[in-house]
């Protein structure tokens, strides 16, 4: 039987053939009580870059988007963005084995490289009409937002290294979730502060998450100092004094002088004159709201009211709404106007004395329309959001009722799909007076089914409709019929009529003799069919069901608008902002 035995003490020899073998057995064991702690500090860090870099990106993607939409308009800007995104996570962290021999330190280049994006940029747009409101997005990005996700994406792979490539798939989609998260929540939470202050316009969240991939590699902002100075001094996109005179600077060759500009709610906003032609436009972002002639129509130059000519004949249709028989039989007739512009309609209506009310999102389109395009001051005015203005009205107890609304919400080569939906339409009927008239301006291409879900939809709330559209559509069929029109409305389904519109209709411009009284009336049922069934009839308008196919939809028709606003303002006016 063996006996358990006290271990004998190691001799000095011993210490030394111990100490030879493994020096750690001489030292005190403190250290390796600290191992922990020290372990997890190292993941702390690891976790704090991960996150700066995933803000970074999810920064760098919004504000990019913001950049490019006065250039392509922010839905062909968006076109491709989220599946390019995508594609660059999915191939960095598939292939960063390989990657990590070309490029094993991204955060040497990243910082640099993101802070040279807005010069980059700037000198890229002078080929978006080359490239087209398709393809120009892709290349102005792959030139320069796309490369700073990619290093960043990378670095955040070595971050987030795993003992094998399958095990990788879980930091991978992490990663992925976390930064689509933070890019999907980032519009409602800046929405309302852009333009508020330097960082949150489009070049500050571009230097902002710049400056976020500058904390992780301080050293490489010695090399960036280049881009930042230019952003600070000479990116008339970036400055503003010394950037507007810059900008107009440079836009007078081409006869455009910019009077006012602002990143705002809606998009980036500026005022604009042509010089040579002689007129003055809203514009919201690759988008025009709105605009004047600056000069007489001739043979009424000894007219001096203060009502300027429209450039845009479909806004003094909207005011047939005073035409329609039977009508509002109030002798002081009150309008809601859902949507401003330049309040063209709207001073119309004020000056026939109808009690206005306005419902604009935008402060800074508010501003503009009183400081630039004459907004006349005996109205009440709602800047807040249109859907929630409607919502607590019909909720009332006693909602307030209208004689006229007017709903013209349509920019950018789109229409809010929100603001035409079965809800929308069915709380506007609630606040219409039983013998109130409603007139809504829709632009879209009439042989697409987009067009078909806004009129059905319409027509499926109100008792009686007409269409018009503004132009004359000619004899021959066409592939692409894009107009503007409007759909007038009543509670009642009897027929209603318009009256002769009389000299005082016109106020004494030309742009109300000639387009106030509807001409070119479309016929729903011979364009699209009847609707048949109850289930047709769903199929058909849009709703909550719909409304993703119809915004998806949309998307195309976009592309075409960037077309045609190419055609009202050249080039130089739109990428020189």
């Amino acid at each position: 039987m063996t006996s358990l035995q006290t271990p004998a003490t190691p001799t000095s020899s011993s210490w030394k053939s111990i100490s030879k073998v493994s020096p750690s057995l001489t030292q005190s064991t403190t250290p390796k009580q600290h191992g922990l702690p020290i372990i997890h500090n190292l993941r702390l860090g690891n976790l704090l870059s991960a996150i700066l870099l995933l803000f970074g990106v999810a920064i760098g993607s919004y504000a990019s988007q913001l950049t490019l939409g006065p250039v392509y308009g922010g839905i062909p800007a968006s076109l491709h963005h989220p599946t390019i995104c995508a594609a660059i996570f999915v191939i960095v962290w598939g292939s960063k084995a390989v990657f990590r021999r070309v490029i094993p330190r991204p955060l040497w280049v990243l910082p640099i490289l993101a802070f040279y994006v807005p010069a980059i940029q700037r000198s890229l747009f002078q080929y978006s009409e080359e490239w087209g409101p398709e393809w120009g997005p892709i290349y102005t990005e792959l030139l320069s937002y796309y490369p700073t996700l990619f290093l960043a994406i990378l670095e955040l792979s070595y971050l987030g290294e795993m003992p094998s490539l399958a095990l990788d798939i879980i930091p991978a989609a992490a990663s992925y979730g976390i930064f689509k998260v933070i890019r999907d929540k980032l519009p409602d939470l800046l929405a309302h502060r852009i333009g508020s202050a330097w960082i949150f316009t489009r070049c500050g969240l571009t230097n902002l998450a710049a400056g976020l991939y500058g904390l992780l590699s301080p050293a490489a902002l010695l090399l960036a100092i280049p881009g930042i100075i230019h952003s600070g001094y000479y990116n008339p996109g970036c400055t503003e004094a010394a950037g507007m005179k810059y900008l107009n600077a440079t836009l007078a060759p081409q006869n455009y002088t910019v009077l006012a500009r602002a990143e705002s709610l809606t998009g980036y906003l500026s005022v604009i004159v042509n010089t040579f032609e002689r007129y003055k436009v809203m514009r919201c972002d690759h988008s025009l709201l709105g605009g004047e002639w600056l000069i007489p129509t001739p043979g009424l130059e000894h007219l001096e009211n203060g009502e300027k000519e429209t450039i845009y004949p479909v806004f003094v249709m909207l005011e047939a709404v005073r035409l329609i028989r039977p009508g509002p039989a109030a002798s002081n007739p009150k309008a809601l106007m859902i949507g401003l512009g330049t309040g063209t309609s709207h001073n119309g209506l004020m000056r026939h004395g109808v009690e206005t009310h306005l419902v604009e999102l935008d402060p800074m389109v508010y501003q503009y329309a009183k400081d630039y395009f004459h907004l006349l001051p005996n109205h009440t005015a709602h800047i807040m959001d249109a859907v929630k203005f409607v919502q607590d009205a019909a909720a009332a107890e006693k909602p307030e009722q209208w004689d006229f609304i007017i709903h013209d919400v349509f920019t950018g080569g789109a229409v809010p799909s929100i603001l035409f939906t079965t809800d929308m339409m069915q709380g506007m009927n609630k606040i219409l007076k039983d013998d109130g008239v409603i007139a809504i301006n829709y632009a879209g291409d009439l042989n697409q089914r987009p067009a078909k879900m806004v009129i059905e939809t319409i027509r499926s709330v109100f008792g009686h409709c007409k269409v018009f559209r503004e132009d004359d559509p000619g004899v021959e069929e066409k592939a692409i019929d894009f107009t503007n029109m409007v759909i007038f409305c009543t509670k009642s389904t009897a027929p209603f009529r318009f009256r002769p519109a009389f000299e005082e209709d016109f106020l004494n411009t030309y742009s109300r003799k000639a387009f106030l009284y509807p001409k070119f009336e479309v016929n729903p049922d011979k364009l699209f069919g009847k609707i048949g069934n109850e289930e047709r009839r769903r199929f058909d308008v849009l709703n909550g069901r719909t409304m993703g196919e119809f915004e998806e939809m949309q998307r195309r028709g976009a592309v075409h608008h960037w077309k045609i606003m190419r055609t009202v303002i050249k080039k130089e006016g739109w990428v020189n902002y």
